[in-house]
Protein backbone atom coordinates (compact mmCIF):
# COMPACT_ATOMS: atom_id res chain seq x y z
CA UNK A 1 0.00 0.00 0.00
CA UNK A 2 1.11 3.77 -0.83
CA UNK A 3 1.31 5.56 2.45
CA UNK A 4 1.53 8.93 0.80
CA UNK A 5 -1.56 8.24 -1.13
CA UNK A 6 -3.27 6.85 1.80
CA UNK A 7 -2.28 9.66 4.19
CA UNK A 8 -4.34 11.99 1.39
CA UNK A 9 -8.16 12.82 2.31
CA UNK A 10 -10.53 11.71 -0.29
CA UNK A 11 -13.32 14.29 -0.29
CA UNK A 12 -16.65 12.88 -2.41
CA UNK A 13 -18.71 15.44 -4.11
CA UNK A 14 -22.31 15.09 -6.17
CA UNK A 15 -21.87 16.61 -9.89
CA UNK A 16 -23.62 19.33 -9.14
CA UNK A 17 -23.10 23.37 -9.96
CA UNK A 18 -22.07 24.23 -6.25
CA UNK A 19 -20.41 21.33 -4.73
CA UNK A 20 -18.05 21.33 -8.34
CA UNK A 21 -17.51 25.03 -7.43
CA UNK A 22 -16.32 23.95 -3.53
CA UNK A 23 -13.28 22.11 -5.14
CA UNK A 24 -11.55 25.38 -6.93
CA UNK A 25 -10.99 25.89 -3.50
CA UNK A 26 -9.67 22.53 -2.32
CA UNK A 27 -6.27 23.14 -3.89
CA UNK A 28 -4.50 25.30 -0.61
CA UNK A 29 -5.16 22.56 1.93
CA UNK A 30 -2.07 20.14 2.85
CA UNK A 31 -2.44 17.58 2.01
CA UNK A 32 -4.40 18.50 -0.78
CA UNK A 33 -7.64 16.40 -0.96
CA UNK A 34 -8.25 13.63 -3.79
CA UNK A 35 -11.88 14.80 -5.32
CA UNK A 36 -14.18 11.83 -5.97
CA UNK A 37 -17.06 13.38 -8.38
CA UNK A 38 -20.17 10.94 -8.28
CA UNK A 39 -22.19 11.22 -12.03
CA UNK A 40 -25.56 11.37 -11.56
CA UNK A 41 -28.53 11.09 -14.17
CA UNK A 42 -29.05 14.94 -15.40
CA UNK A 43 -32.31 16.43 -17.03
CA UNK A 44 -31.54 17.69 -20.70
CA UNK A 45 -31.05 21.38 -19.90
CA UNK A 46 -28.74 21.08 -17.31
CA UNK A 47 -26.67 18.21 -18.21
CA UNK A 48 -24.04 20.33 -20.76
CA UNK A 49 -23.45 22.92 -18.57
CA UNK A 50 -22.63 21.15 -15.49
CA UNK A 51 -20.78 18.48 -17.86
CA UNK A 52 -18.67 21.38 -18.99
CA UNK A 53 -17.61 22.19 -15.19
CA UNK A 54 -16.57 18.81 -14.77
CA UNK A 55 -14.08 18.87 -17.30
CA UNK A 56 -13.03 22.25 -16.49
CA UNK A 57 -12.57 20.94 -12.53
CA UNK A 58 -10.54 18.25 -14.35
CA UNK A 59 -8.62 20.01 -16.03
CA UNK A 60 -7.84 22.08 -13.09
CA UNK A 61 -6.56 19.15 -11.21
CA UNK A 62 -4.21 17.77 -13.78
CA UNK A 63 -2.61 21.34 -13.87
CA UNK A 64 -2.20 21.21 -10.27
CA UNK A 65 -0.28 17.54 -10.89
CA UNK A 66 -3.87 15.90 -9.37
CA UNK A 67 -6.23 13.68 -11.06
CA UNK A 68 -9.81 13.73 -10.64
CA UNK A 69 -11.66 10.12 -9.27
CA UNK A 70 -14.71 9.71 -11.11
CA UNK A 71 -17.69 7.58 -10.12
CA UNK A 72 -20.42 6.23 -12.10
CA UNK A 73 -21.93 3.90 -10.06
CA UNK A 74 -24.83 5.97 -9.30
CA UNK A 75 -25.82 6.25 -13.32
CA UNK A 76 -28.75 4.50 -14.73
CA UNK A 77 -28.86 3.06 -17.92
CA UNK A 78 -30.81 5.42 -19.60
CA UNK A 79 -28.99 8.76 -18.48
CA UNK A 80 -27.46 11.27 -20.36
CA UNK A 81 -23.64 10.23 -19.43
CA UNK A 82 -24.44 6.48 -19.40
CA UNK A 83 -25.78 6.24 -22.78
CA UNK A 84 -23.04 8.02 -24.99
CA UNK A 85 -21.65 5.02 -27.09
CA UNK A 86 -17.99 5.15 -25.57
CA UNK A 87 -19.38 5.20 -21.73
CA UNK A 88 -19.13 7.99 -19.51
CA UNK A 89 -15.46 7.07 -18.36
CA UNK A 90 -13.78 7.43 -21.87
CA UNK A 91 -15.80 10.32 -23.05
CA UNK A 92 -15.53 13.02 -19.64
CA UNK A 93 -11.32 11.08 -19.91
CA UNK A 94 -11.30 12.66 -23.60
CA UNK A 95 -12.84 16.32 -22.87
CA UNK A 96 -10.43 16.76 -19.72
CA UNK A 97 -7.49 15.66 -21.86
CA UNK A 98 -8.60 18.09 -24.84
CA UNK A 99 -9.24 20.69 -21.85
CA UNK A 100 -5.67 20.75 -20.55
CA UNK A 101 -4.59 21.92 -23.84
CA UNK A 102 -1.53 19.52 -23.89
CA UNK A 103 -0.38 19.76 -20.15
CA UNK A 104 -1.02 16.76 -19.24
CA UNK A 105 2.48 15.42 -21.44
CA UNK A 106 4.35 16.94 -18.52
CA UNK A 107 2.83 14.93 -15.64
CA UNK A 108 3.50 11.73 -17.29
CA UNK A 109 1.96 8.45 -16.24
CA UNK A 110 0.66 9.46 -12.56
CA UNK A 111 -1.85 11.83 -13.72
CA UNK A 112 -4.13 10.39 -15.84
CA UNK A 113 -7.01 12.65 -16.91
CA UNK A 114 -9.74 10.66 -14.38
CA UNK A 115 -9.35 7.44 -12.42
CA UNK A 116 -12.48 5.17 -13.07
CA UNK A 117 -14.39 4.16 -10.06
CA UNK A 118 -16.73 0.89 -10.13
CA UNK A 119 -18.93 -0.96 -7.92
CA UNK A 120 -18.00 -4.30 -6.90
CA UNK A 121 -20.67 -5.88 -9.45
CA UNK A 122 -19.62 -3.80 -12.43
CA UNK A 123 -20.99 -5.49 -15.58
CA UNK A 124 -18.13 -7.05 -17.60
CA UNK A 125 -18.71 -4.36 -20.37
CA UNK A 126 -17.75 -1.63 -18.51
CA UNK A 127 -14.65 -3.58 -17.60
CA UNK A 128 -13.54 -3.73 -21.21
CA UNK A 129 -13.84 -0.23 -21.07
CA UNK A 130 -11.73 0.51 -18.31
CA UNK A 131 -9.55 -2.01 -19.57
CA UNK A 132 -9.37 -0.03 -23.13
CA UNK A 133 -9.01 3.54 -21.44
CA UNK A 134 -5.62 2.01 -19.41
CA UNK A 135 -4.35 0.83 -22.57
CA UNK A 136 -4.99 4.64 -24.22
CA UNK A 137 -2.98 6.03 -20.53
CA UNK A 138 -2.45 3.47 -17.75
CA UNK A 139 -3.88 4.46 -14.90
CA UNK A 140 -5.30 2.63 -11.44
CA UNK A 141 -8.77 2.26 -10.54
CA UNK A 142 -10.90 2.36 -7.64
CA UNK A 143 -13.76 0.06 -6.32
CA UNK A 144 -16.21 1.40 -4.30
CA UNK A 145 -17.81 -0.99 -1.50
CA UNK A 146 -21.38 0.13 -0.11
CA UNK A 147 -22.12 -1.89 2.97
CA UNK A 148 -24.79 -3.84 0.83
CA UNK A 149 -22.03 -5.52 -1.96
CA UNK A 150 -19.48 -6.59 0.13
CA UNK A 151 -20.50 -9.92 1.22
CA UNK A 152 -18.40 -12.60 3.18
CA UNK A 153 -14.50 -11.82 3.00
CA UNK A 154 -14.18 -14.65 0.77
CA UNK A 155 -17.29 -13.03 -1.85
CA UNK A 156 -15.53 -9.78 -1.44
CA UNK A 157 -12.38 -10.94 -2.51
CA UNK A 158 -14.06 -13.14 -5.13
CA UNK A 159 -15.33 -9.53 -6.93
CA UNK A 160 -12.48 -7.77 -6.75
CA UNK A 161 -10.36 -10.49 -8.66
CA UNK A 162 -13.17 -10.63 -11.12
CA UNK A 163 -12.84 -6.86 -12.11
CA UNK A 164 -8.64 -7.33 -11.71
CA UNK A 165 -8.96 -10.69 -14.08
CA UNK A 166 -11.07 -8.99 -16.88
CA UNK A 167 -9.42 -5.49 -16.54
CA UNK A 168 -5.84 -7.45 -16.74
CA UNK A 169 -3.95 -5.54 -13.51
CA UNK A 170 -3.17 -6.50 -10.25
CA UNK A 171 -4.37 -5.50 -6.86
CA UNK A 172 -1.72 -2.49 -6.24
CA UNK A 173 -3.46 -1.16 -9.53
CA UNK A 174 -6.93 -0.63 -7.33
CA UNK A 175 -7.82 1.28 -4.35
CA UNK A 176 -10.34 0.02 -2.32
CA UNK A 177 -12.98 2.47 -1.20
CA UNK A 178 -15.49 1.12 2.08
CA UNK A 179 -18.38 3.87 1.69
CA UNK A 180 -20.36 3.64 4.82
CA UNK A 181 -22.84 6.14 3.57
CA UNK A 182 -24.62 8.20 6.36
CA UNK A 183 -23.71 7.67 9.67
CA UNK A 184 -25.45 9.33 13.17
CA UNK A 185 -23.04 8.14 15.14
CA UNK A 186 -20.18 5.30 15.74
CA UNK A 187 -21.15 2.21 17.70
CA UNK A 188 -18.94 -1.10 18.07
CA UNK A 189 -20.77 -3.26 15.54
CA UNK A 190 -19.76 -1.05 12.72
CA UNK A 191 -16.79 -0.41 13.61
CA UNK A 192 -16.06 -4.31 14.02
CA UNK A 193 -17.61 -4.93 11.22
CA UNK A 194 -15.57 -2.34 8.86
CA UNK A 195 -12.38 -4.09 10.71
CA UNK A 196 -13.04 -7.34 9.79
CA UNK A 197 -13.72 -7.01 6.00
CA UNK A 198 -10.51 -4.60 5.76
CA UNK A 199 -8.53 -7.64 7.54
CA UNK A 200 -9.99 -10.17 4.80
CA UNK A 201 -8.56 -7.66 2.06
CA UNK A 202 -5.27 -6.90 3.57
CA UNK A 203 -2.89 -9.80 2.65
CA UNK A 204 -3.39 -8.73 -1.42
CA UNK A 205 -1.55 -5.25 -1.25
CA UNK A 206 -4.18 -3.22 -3.21
CA UNK A 207 -2.85 0.71 -3.96
CA UNK A 208 -4.59 2.21 -0.82
CA UNK A 209 -7.91 1.64 1.05
CA UNK A 210 -10.17 4.56 2.23
CA UNK A 211 -13.25 4.57 4.83
CA UNK A 212 -15.40 7.18 3.75
CA UNK A 213 -18.90 8.33 5.62
CA UNK A 214 -21.24 11.48 5.91
CA UNK A 215 -23.49 12.72 8.64
CA UNK A 216 -24.80 15.65 7.25
CA UNK A 217 -28.63 14.68 7.40
CA UNK A 218 -30.78 14.90 4.09
CA UNK A 219 -32.73 17.78 5.64
CA UNK A 220 -29.71 20.48 6.50
CA UNK A 221 -32.23 23.10 7.88
CA UNK A 222 -30.04 24.74 10.77
CA UNK A 223 -27.80 21.86 11.59
CA UNK A 224 -25.18 22.84 12.38
CA UNK A 225 -21.86 21.66 9.93
CA UNK A 226 -18.72 23.75 11.06
CA UNK A 227 -18.04 23.72 14.83
CA UNK A 228 -19.19 19.88 16.06
CA UNK A 229 -18.03 16.76 16.05
CA UNK A 230 -17.66 14.52 13.32
CA UNK A 231 -18.70 10.51 13.08
CA UNK A 232 -17.44 10.16 10.21
CA UNK A 233 -13.40 11.04 11.40
CA UNK A 234 -13.64 9.35 14.56
CA UNK A 235 -15.45 6.01 12.54
CA UNK A 236 -12.06 6.20 10.49
CA UNK A 237 -10.04 6.59 13.39
CA UNK A 238 -11.63 4.39 14.80
CA UNK A 239 -11.06 1.52 12.26
CA UNK A 240 -7.63 2.67 11.78
CA UNK A 241 -6.16 1.95 15.25
CA UNK A 242 -7.82 -0.91 15.04
CA UNK A 243 -6.70 -2.23 11.52
CA UNK A 244 -3.21 -1.16 12.18
CA UNK A 245 -2.34 0.11 8.38
CA UNK A 246 -2.67 2.97 6.77
CA UNK A 247 -5.83 3.92 6.01
CA UNK A 248 -7.61 7.16 4.13
CA UNK A 249 -10.17 9.11 5.73
CA UNK A 250 -12.86 10.05 3.37
CA UNK A 251 -16.13 12.28 4.10
CA UNK A 252 -18.94 14.25 1.87
CA UNK A 253 -17.91 17.95 3.41
CA UNK A 254 -21.31 19.18 4.47
CA UNK A 255 -23.54 17.49 1.82
CA UNK A 256 -25.63 13.97 2.65
CA UNK A 257 -24.36 10.69 0.98
CA UNK A 258 -26.68 10.57 -1.06
CA UNK A 259 -28.45 12.47 -3.73
CA UNK A 260 -32.26 12.49 -4.78
CA UNK A 261 -31.72 10.77 -8.38
CA UNK A 262 -31.40 13.04 -11.34
CA UNK A 263 -31.45 16.63 -8.57
CA UNK A 264 -28.83 19.22 -9.91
Amino acid sequence: MDDEVALSPLLAVKSKWGELDAVFHTGTASPAPIIMVELLDRVPASYQGVTKKLVRVGAELVGSGRCLWVDATWLSESGALAAVPQGPFEYLDAKIEAETGGELLFHGPDVPPLVPIVSATVGERELDRIRLLREHKPRRIAVRLGKNCRGSGTQLIGHLERITGVVGIGSREVHLVFDEGYIERVDGQRVDSLVSTIAAVRDHDFASVTVLSGSTPAQRGTFETRFRPRPELELWSSVARLSRQPLRYGDYGVVHPVSAEGNG
